[in-house]
């Protein structure tokens, strides 16, 4: 859905000169600003003859971009949201492209833990402890998902599958006073308990304890990041009580 309201998306360029920003058409006011669409603009460029029906992009177009060069036959798409960013441009400050010459206001920023990705100025990214991305023009052309979740990269940055962080957050922590607290609970209650039943035993019920706790933090809070070993932890504790039970009559 998102990349389908991008691909309809065009350059809503500002009258009075004051900037551009890539917009839809109910976002762009047609009294202050031009809204750049192609195939309705008259800079709309051609494709393998035939007028393109994306676009267009502000401050980026095949026609001027120089590195990666849309050339035959490596021509850049007819969607947008497929277009590579450019590094490189072949042309001046004067391009007669209203979306070219135009001053850009905004650019793609990624915001909170959910991968959210706007079109926004670098003050508001800032603001909203965002991630600014100077480099492109379009939400497609970054990977949201991979600044939030910083630990290793993803596969496919379109679909979350690190299935790893369910064990390896477990040996991360928060802060120094987190890992302490850590430290001082396997010192204490884990070591009591490994030598009453074995290394082995107390290995499995501390990981599957932490992955069984790491699954329900992912489905009740799914947008909100944690580590550290509490779930191990709670579930050390669990067995600590059945052996307190367990041995009442002694004790």
């Amino acid at each position: 859905e998102k990349r389908e309201r991008e691909r309809e998306s065009g350059c809503c360029v500002r009258n009075d000169h004051s900037g551009c920003l890539q917009t839809l058409q109910d976002e762009c006011s047609s009294t202050l600003s031009e809204w750049v669409k192609w195939p309705q603009h008259p800079s709309a460029p051609h494709l393998n003859g035939e007028v393109r029906q994306h676009g267009a992009v502000c401050h980026q177009d095949p026609r001027i971009c120089q590195e990666p060069a849309s050339v035959s036959p490596h021509e850049w798409s007819d969607d947008i949201t497929e277009w590579p960013i450019c590094t490189k441009y072949n042309s001046g400050n004067h391009t007669n492209l209203p979306h070219i010459d135009c001053a850009i206001t905004g650019r793609p920023c990624c915001i909170g833990t959910k991968g959210r990705c706007e079109i926004t100025s670098r003050e508001y990214c800032d603001f909203m402890h965002g991630y600014f991305h100077e480099e492109a023009t379009l939400c497609s052309q970054v990977a949201c998902m991979d600044h939030v979740c910083g630990l290793l990269p993803f596969l496919n940055p379109d679909i979350p599958d690190q299935f790893s962080r369910l064990w390896l957050s477990l040996f991360l922590h928060a802060g120094i006073l987190h890992c302490v607290v850590s430290v001082l609970f396997q010192m204490t209650v884990l070591r009591d308990l490994e030598k009453l039943a074995g290394w082995l035993r107390i290995s499995i019920i501390y990981m599957l304890s932490g992955i069984t706790g790491n699954l329900a933090s992912a489905i009740f809070l799914p947008y909100r990041a944690e580590v550290g070993p509490a779930g191990s932890q709670f579930g050390i504790l669990a067995c600590l009580f059945v052996e307190l039970f367990q041995s009442w009559q002694i004790l």
